[in-house]
């Protein structure tokens, strides 16, 4: 063999190595980048489930409005919703729940709907259980509650009535402060569950001796019905739950999650006309017991006369 094909057969050597080499490192990278994306895929899917389910957010807004009686302002309102008590809320979660409410002194408490997961029956100690913490919530002049579309009537009627809250089934009540001047409250059934009446919610309307300027709050379960209610009524305040905000969030994108009944309003707060939206996030979790950029929260109103 002559020194050129020696010197042939060596870069072929060197090359066949060096490919080796390549080959052997783009391996390393490749299984380096597999498993920092599945690194970082468990570290989502464990803070989605062990973090962004727990640490109750209080979300804190000033209601400004020349509608609003004289004896009505600084008046506190706590709204909270979607509870699907039975899913993965824990007694710590419901004790947080209890003393983040009841530390802000509200004079009205209003719950807006889904209060047991659909998919879970409760044992008679847990149904015991959610009666007193329900209880324990202290109001000045009321608690009231309507139903979503996961609610089984029955089951419902009988917890939030013993925890002494008054149920609102296409209903208004007038509440009352301390004065003579009053503000309506409306709680409609929820529409998915084909039991919503608008029209005998809003009957106060409909008789020319009342006053048609009264400051309105609406209580819905699914926020999307509201442009019929726009469309008939008005009402200055509408409370909403279901959406869960999307329940996973993800940056310059939103909600991931949009249910039915919440596909046009979904995110936490819209004006519409003369009317302020708000939708809470809600305390539990809906189908997968997972929260990202979403966390479990209450909405604390103070209705301030302008």
């Amino acid at each position: 063999m002559t020194r050129e094909e020696k010197s042939i057969k060596k870069q072929k050597e060197l090359k066949k190595i060096a490919n080796k080499e390549k080959t052997k490192n783009i391996g390393l990278i490749i299984f380096k980048t597999l498993l920092i994306i599945v690194s970082c895929c468990i570290m989502l899917i464990a803070y989605s489930a062990f973090i962004g389910t727990k640490r109750l957010i209080i979300k804190e807004t000033n209601i400004n409005s020349k509608l609003i009686p004289t004896n009505f302002h600084g008046f506190k309102i706590i709204h909270f919703t979607d509870l699907y008590y039975g899913n993965n809320i824990n007694d710590k979660q419901m004790q947080e729940l209890v003393k983040e409410i009841n530390k802000r002194h509200p004079d009205l408490v209003v719950f807006t709907g889904d209060l047991i997961d659909q998919k879970k029956s409760l044992t008679k100690d847990q149904e015991k259980k959610l009666i007193t913490y329900l209880t324990s919530i202290d109001s000045n002049i009321g608690k009231y509650a309507i139903m979503g579309d996961m609610d089984n009537e029955e089951i419902f009627t009988n917890i939030m009535t013993t925890s002494n809250f008054t149920i609102l089934n296409n209903q208004a009540e007038l509440l009352y402060n301390e004065g003579y001047d009053a503000v309506l409250l409306v709680g409609l059934n929820s529409n998915i569950a084909g039991k919503q009446d608008i029209d005998s919610g809003f009957a106060y309307f409909n008789d020319p001796n009342n006053n048609p300027d009264i400051f309105t709050i609406t209580l819905l379960h699914e926020p999307d019905c509201l442009d019929y209610v726009l469309s008939k009524y008005k009402t200055d305040l509408a409370l909403a739950g279901h959406s869960l905000n999307g329940q996973i969030r993800l940056p310059y994108i939103g909600a991931v999650q949009r249910k039915k009944g919440a596909k046009k309003y979904y995110d936490s707060f819209y004006e519409i006309r003369n009317t302020k939206l708000f939708i809470s996030s809600g305390i539990g979790t809906w189908n997968i017991p997972f929260r990202f950029l979403d966390r479990p929260s209450i909405n604390f109103f103070r209705l301030i006369k302008q």
